[in-house]
């Protein structure tokens, strides 16, 4: 793959509090790297990426606000869900980086799989 930031074409749908604009950041932030080989070490530097940007730990299971990411344009904008992060976002990433392509087969099954498992803390 010749740049990392091609992982993130297309933008998968966000749900879930799952943060376009994290996506984005997250996306400009790997158009420099070179090093990542591995999709170990991608998810590793995702990690550390994630805790630098939200100052949150991505092993965290909450929803969180991070102003940094708040756009001001919407009642949820600057909310962050860790966990869809860690079970849709992150996998996802790693999945197109490990079959060197973007995007993969059934990409919309996998997100649809995951979302069903994620609780949701606002629905009773």
């Amino acid at each position: 793959m010749e740049s990392l930031d091609l992982l993130f074409i297309p933008e998968i749908k966000f749900t879930e509090r799952g943060s376009i604009i994290l996506w984005r950041v997250l996306r400009d932030k790997l158009k420099i790297i070179s090093f990542i080989s591995t999709p170990e070490q991608l998810n590793g530097f995702l990690e550390t990426l994630f805790k630098d940007i939200t100052g949150f730990n991505i092993r965290d299971n909450e929803y969180v606000y991070v102003n940094e990411l708040d756009n001001k344009k919407g009642i949820s904008s600057g909310m962050v869900s860790i966990p869809w992060w860690r079970t849709i976002g992150f996998p996802v990433l790693v999945k197109r980086f490990a079959e060197g392509k973007s995007p993969f087969t059934n990409e919309n099954d996998f997100i649809v799989e995951k979302m069903s498992k994620l609780k949701k803390p606002w629905v009773k």
